[in-house]
Parts: C-alpha cells; sequence; structure tokens
C-alpha cells in the first residue's frame, strides 16, 4: 500500500485555472484532493468542467547548500 498525497491547489491542463481544493475537502475531513501512485488521481475543472487526470513526475534539481555528496 502505497502513500496518499492531498493537493490543495492544481492548475487545469486545458484552461490554466487555479482549482482551490481545500475548502471542499475540510468538508470531507480530508487536507486536499487524494492522490495515490496506485490508483492515480483526477478532477473536473472548476471553470471549464474538462476532466484532468493527475500524474507525478520526479525531476533532479540542484541542492540548496554547498555541502558535499559522499
Amino acid at each position: 500500500m502505497g502513500d496518499t498525497y492531498f493537493i490543495k491547489n492544481i492548475k487545469c491542463a486545458y484552461c490554466g485555472e487555479d482549482n482551490d481544493f481545500e475548502k471542499e475537502a475540510i468538508k470531507s475531513g480530508h487536507v486536499g484532493l487524494p492522490y495515490t501512485f496506485e490508483f492515480g488521481g483526477e478532477f473536473v475543472c472548476e471553470k471549464c468542467r474538462k476532466k484532468n487526470e493527475i500524474v507525478m513526475n520526479f525531476i533532479a534539481v540542484k541542492l540548496r547548500s554547498r555541502r558535499k555528496l559522499k
């Protein structure tokens, strides 16, 4: 069983508008829109009403400090 991530705000892939899930999620006792690796996630945009699929991508980023890696 994997971890569940709760998304509070995400932009629509079609119209680019922000979708705020925090208010609605508080009513259901969650912190945001749930996302898991096993089941993924999806939502319908509040503005354009199109269905979006959520995909989690991992990217490499530069370290913030100058510490040396072993």
